[in-house]
């Protein structure tokens, strides 16, 4: 009997062998995919070669590996550029470093490779689901499709913004999707696109009324379009910066920046400054701008700053600009913000090297009495027996002309000896042995190398540069060393960012103590024909005679050669570093918190070694010599050996602040960009001093001195003590501040910002609440021409400002509380005693400026010229100045907050834009700056006619300038040569009672020392590779006093017009310089140096510098180089015209010569 079986499913057999050809096929399907991979591994390509199109890498692949490349034209552009750099490199990496950029992968399949677009990771989903931003790329040209490099990209309503390449390329990552992108190029107009991931091809067309590229301008502490800034903001870029050749960043600035000005021609013994912006904010206090760089005050020496590291400046001007930096910013802000590496980019190489030869300084610049004037009038004098009381006492110095006049009316010369040897004195001068021996062409070397670029992820600078100066001086030298390396990272989509940075410099500067740039009389003689040093005396000095013969032998050689002291005896040695770093997180797009921090230190190592050989140590040692007459015995209380003097010196400053950000488009219409945030600062430095005596060089060793023991000069019968020459200093400065700062903007056509700042310090304040200043400022900026109601053709773009708040200063001389100082010195109970500085003063305030500005931009029709005015209005109130108080206290008079200031002022800036077809190209820009001062409260009142002529600085008059030239009024000179002056409106010769008087209305106000007009013409022509640039500087307004004119009875032989002196009866109708007059009439000596008929217009124009560049590259060096660059640079060239016929320069009147007209020569490359 049989059974049926049925069964459910495969038989247990199929199975088996549907699994056994399942393994085979998936071997057979791995082995397959292993030889592709292979394959596309093995593959090798070559290709070396700058601005390849990506067709042409593609046909280069299929060439070389005969691979075929396919790809959708949606999501690759092939004729985007890139530089080739494969040798020998596996085909798999050529295809991913190409296609990474663009957010691209492949596949292989057999021998086709297929570009796709790269799948997002689990992780980019889902971070995608909760933060809707894109990565933009795109790439800009104009209408003939030439790439723009350099063209401005920025998210609109937001900070975040890019430049394109080389090749025009551009990508911003995490953009807020639906966000609009500003794209920018300076003659082009400004377009607007939306924000989406392949923009592809962007093309702008010429300007027909922007007013310019969109800029984005510092502030230090937010970094804010200037279309939507209110303020009053200047911002030079590298280009500008980099058209200058100097060792000094500040250099760079003058005569391309509208309201500020370099200070060549004032007074350096009041309180000075080199750059003024918009005039003088402040009596005593520091009067110079504060200097920011990379967001933090820089507290070091500015010439640590290598200029070719810097990206760009902003000076800012008024308190919109300005008030954020609150009591530091008075005298305005220069904001320096250092170069940084680009996202998405490669590595790029820039070097720069120039040279700098200046001209040998012209010794012969300022006028001056002859040999021959000058001895003609040494024997006058001689025979009246002016030099008696020094030729009696056996051992002051008199000149070698004196000592022949000397020896013939002792006998000891004949007539024909002595007119032989005053004729020969007769034929020298000086100042040729100057030029020849003590100074020398200065030659300035530069060098200047950086890398930078960047990731998706990281961007990164590191440059190097040295510079080498061997200065007009030729025992003096300077060199400098610097490195800046910063780095930036992005975390979490960029949610977090984490910045550093350290900048070092090394800097070292050889000078000499005692260079002879004061000769005794206008004859001295360096050298013979034969080149061997010869002595000469020197003011203060001893005579020859004496000197050859003290002593009998035992004191040390006491002959001043100054050919044996040309060289560097002083070395200061200057370390600065910088390190900062700033975490930023951005909660949301538009909100973020960021941390910064700033450590800066500088050490100086300053040492001055007098040899023992030099003169310094030999005269001081034989000075202090004690020689018994009769044994000949020698006791030196200074010993034998050199002299060090060596002073260290060291600050270090940490800067902490915390701040909050929030800026955002809010709609179609609203935006509000604001930051608050606190900040701290701790700044010490300290000084120590110390003078070693009998020092000996192999050994660094030094003999003790009595420092206390009264011992008696070898000569003159007088006593001293030995100099100690040390000393100690230890000075703390602590800053706590909080700040805010907001814009509002609606439609684009109106923005209000406003600003407040709270500043409080260690150094003020008594009570708390004087401890701390606030300050503010707010803003309007009103977009007028984007009104419906505006139909001026001719000035198709209008933008109004107006600005109002305060500034401050501080003073830090002055304490609330009782402050006195050691003199160092006895008094005549031989007693150590104290001086009392100021009184305290429970009341002390912070200084403050109020300022007000008025702003106009503007462009015209095709925008042919584009510019801005501003008008303003400073007021210094509560500034630091002298009072009277009752003398009962002790003093007449304290420091306290009893002076106040007004300035006003125009800044206008014009520039024609780019014009001309074809080759030849024009470029110009006109700045004008109009500035008036005058001191409106101030207390204390001068106590003579002579100290206001003389320093009206210290106690300065009201209802005129800081720098107000005063001056007694010259009527003419009599009929014996003495010159006429008014006291109570009748003519005089009392001068003793004219320069006492205190009654300044008999003073003749001339004008200002400073220019109340001043600014810059600026030209540039483009022709095929060319480019030719000068710069047409000018200052109108202002006066010069002459110094050193002879005026009777000053007999220094580096008086002028000593030969235009009246002479005889009627010379008074020809010349205005009084007769020689014996005995000294200092007095009148006082008013005609003092007098009006001695000041001068100053008003000049000047041709300030010349540039001429060629760039070199073309098809062959194109495709090594991006830029090659070669050019020469001439500065101080000269002045055009000048208001006075005096063969003066008048930003030199003080100085021995005019800075010397430079040449340079330099060549800048990139890779």
């Amino acid at each position: 009997m049989y059974k049926n079986y049925t069964r459910s499913g495969i038989p247990i057999r199929y199975i088996r062998k549907i699994l056994f050809i399942m393994r085979l096929i998936t071997v057979i399907l791995i082995a397959s995919m292993v030889q592709v991979s292979a394959a596309s591994y093995a593959q090798k390509l070559t290709l070396v070669q700058k601005e390849v199109t990506m067709l042409q890498l593609f046909k280069e692949i299929k060439k070389q590996t005969d691979f075929n490349v396919v790809w959708n034209e949606k999501k690759l552009n092939v004729r985007s550029l890139l530089d080739a750099d494969f040798i020998n490199t596996p085909l798999s990496e050529v295809l991913t470093k190409t296609l990474n950029t663009y957010r691209l992968t492949y596949i292989i399949n057999k021998k086709t490779i297929v570009i796709k677009e790269k799948e997002k990771t689990m992780l980019e989903k889902i971070q995608a689901a909760f933060d809707k931003s894109i990565s933009c790329v795109g790439r800009v040209s104009d209408d003939n499709g030439k790439w723009l490099k350099g063209a401005s990209v920025i998210v609109k309503g937001t900070n975040k913004s890019t430049v394109t390449d080389d090749y025009g390329y551009f990508v911003l990552h995490n953009v807020e999707e639906k966000s609009t992108l500003l794209i920018s190029y300076v003659g082009f107009e400004i377009k607007e696109i939306p924000a989406v991931e392949n923009i592809g091809a962007v093309k702008l067309s010429l300007s027909t009324g922007r007013l310019e590229e969109v800029q984005i301008v510092s502030t230090g502490y937010q970094n804010i379009p200037k279309e939507r800034a209110t303020g009053s903001f200047v911002l030079v870029d590298s280009a500008l910066l980099n058209r200058r050749v100097s060792t000094n960043i500040l250099d760079r600035l003058d005569g391309v920046t509208s309201g500020l000005i370099f200070n060549k021609s004032l007074n350096k013994s009041s309180n000075y400054t080199d750059i003024s912006i918009r005039g003088r904010s402040t009596l005593f206090a520091n009067a110079s701008p504060l200097i920011v760089v990379d967001n933090f005050p820089y507290e070091g020496d500015i010439n640590n700053i290598n200029p070719n590291d810097v990206e760009n400046i902003t000076v800012l001007k008024d308190a919109a600009a300005a008030s954020i930096w609150g009591v530091r910013a008075g005298n305005g802000v220069i904001v320096i913000t250092t170069k940084k590496g680009t996202r998405d980019n490669k590595l790029h190489i820039a070097f720069n090297t120039s040279t700098n030869i200046s001209e040998r300084p012209n010794l012969h610049y300022q006028p001056q009495m002859s040999s021959s004037e000058y001895i003609d009038l040494e024997q006058y004098l001689f025979k009246k027996g002016f030099y008696d009381d020094n030729i009696n006492n056996g051992y002051s110095v008199i000149s070698p002309a004196l000592a022949i006049m000397l020896k013939k009316r002792n006998g000891s010369i004949s007539n024909l000896d002595s007119a032989s040897q005053i004729n020969s004195l007769k034929k020298l001068d000086v100042r040729n042995d100057q030029e020849k021996y003590i100074y020398r062409p200065a030659l300035n070397l530069q060098y200047a190398l950086s890398l930078d670029g960047g990731t998706k992820n990281n961007i990164y600078f590191i440059s190097v540069g040295y510079n080498r100066d061997l200065q007009s001086i030729r025992s003096n030298s300077y060199s400098r060393f610097t490195f800046n390396a910063s780095n930036t990272f992005f975390f979490l989509n960029d949610k977090l960012q984490l910045s550093t940075s350290l900048v070092l410099s090394a800097s070292n500067t050889k000078s000499n103590s005692a260079t002879f740039t004061s000769p005794y009389t206008p004859y001295d003689q360096l050298a013979d024909d034969n080149g061997n040093h010869l002595a000469v005396v020197r003011d203060g000095g001893l005579r020859k005679q004496y000197t050859d013969t003290a002593g009998k032998g035992k004191l040390l050689d006491w002959n001043y050669r100054p050919l044996d002291e040309n060289y560097s005896n002083q070395d200061s040695k200057l370390t600065d570093y910088k390190f900062n770093t700033g975490l930023k997180y951005t909660f949301f797009s538009g909100f973020s918190i960021n941390f910064n921090y700033q450590y800066q230190k500088g050490i100086t190592n300053y040492d001055m070694m007098y040899g023992s050989d030099s003169f310094f140590t030999r005269n001081i040692i034989n000075s202090f010599t004690q020689l018994n007459q009769t044994t000949l015995t020698v006791k030196r209380p200074i010993p034998l050996g050199g002299i060090d003097y060596n002073l260290n010196s060291d600050y270090y400053s940490n800067y902490g602040r915390i701040q909050v950000t929030f800026n955002k488009q809010l709609g179609n219409k609203h935006n509000l960009n604001a930051i608050g945030g606190v900040e701290i600062k701790d700044y010490r430095s300290q000084s120590k001093s110390n003078t070693q005596y009998g020092y000996n060089t192999s050994d660094a060793t030094h003999l003790p001195v009595d420092y206390l023991t009264n011992f008696p000069i070898y000569y003159g019968g007088g006593t001293s003590r030995i100099g100690e020459g040390s000393s100690a200093s230890f000075s703390t400065d602590r800053f706590r501040s909080y700040f805010f700062n907001a814009a509002y903007t609606y439609n684009n056509k109106y923005t209000l910002s406003a600003s407040a700042r709270r500043d409080e310090s260690n150094l003020f304040g008594v009570k708390t609440n004087q401890k701390g200043v606030p300050l503010w400022s707010l803003g309007l900026m009103w977009n007028i021409s984007d009104e419906q109601f505006y139909h001026v053709n001719q000035l198709p773009k209008l933008r109004i400002r107006a600005t109002y708040g305060y500034n401050g200063n501080l003073d830090k001389s002055t304490s609330a509380y009782l402050t006195a100082r050691n003199p160092g010195i006895i008094n005549r109970w031989n007693l150590p005693y104290t001086e009392i500085v100021n009184p305290p003063n429970p009341s002390l305030r912070w200084e403050k400026v109020k300022n007000i500005n008025l702003g106009i931009d503007f462009s015209t029709t095709k925008n042919l010229i584009s510019g801005s005015l501003d008008y303003y209005v400073k007021q210094g109130i509560d500034l630091i100045g002298n009072s009277p108080i009752a003398p009962q206290v002790g003093i007449v008079q304290f420091k306290g907050n009893s002076a106040d200031t007004r300035t006003s002022g125009i800044d206008l800036s014009l520039n024609k834009n780019v014009v001309g077809t074809g080759t030849i190209k024009w470029q110009s820009n006109f700045l004008f700056s109009y500035n008036r001062e005058t001191i409106t409260n101030y207390k204390v009142k001068q106590s003579s006619n002579f100290n206001i002529v003389t320093s009206n600085y210290v106690n300065p008059l009201e209802g005129y300038p800081y720098y107000a030239i005063f001056s007694f009024k010259f009527l003419r000179l009599d009929n014996s040569g003495k010159p006429v002056g008014i006291l109570n409106d009748k003519e005089t010769t009392d001068y003793t009672s004219i320069i006492n008087s205190t009654n300044p209305s008999e003073l003749i106000y001339s004008g200002s020392a400073t220019p109340l007009v001043y600014g810059s013409y600026r030209n540039t022509f483009y022709y095929s590779r060319f480019e030719l640039s000068f710069n047409i500087s000018y200052k109108l307004n202002y006066y010069f006093r002459r110094n050193n004119v002879f005026s009777g009875s000053n007999f220094s032989p580096q008086v002028s017009e000593f030969d235009k002196r009246w002479v005889l009866a009627g010379d008074e109708l020809k010349t205005n310089i009084p007769a020689l007059n014996y005995p000294i009439n200092s007095s009148q000596d006082s008013f005609f140096q003092y007098s009006d008929v001695l000041v001068e217009k100053a008003d000049n124009i000047r041709l300030q510098d010349i540039r001429l560049g060629c760039n070199l590259n073309n098809r062959k060096l194109g495709k090594v180089f991006k830029n090659l660059q070669v050019y020469v640079y001439l500065n101080n060239i000269g002045v055009i015209w000048k208001a006075t016929k005096l063969n003066l320069d008048p930003d030199y009147v003080s100085s021995s010569f005019v800075d010397p007209r430079s040449y340079s020569i330099g060549l800048s490359a990139s890779l």
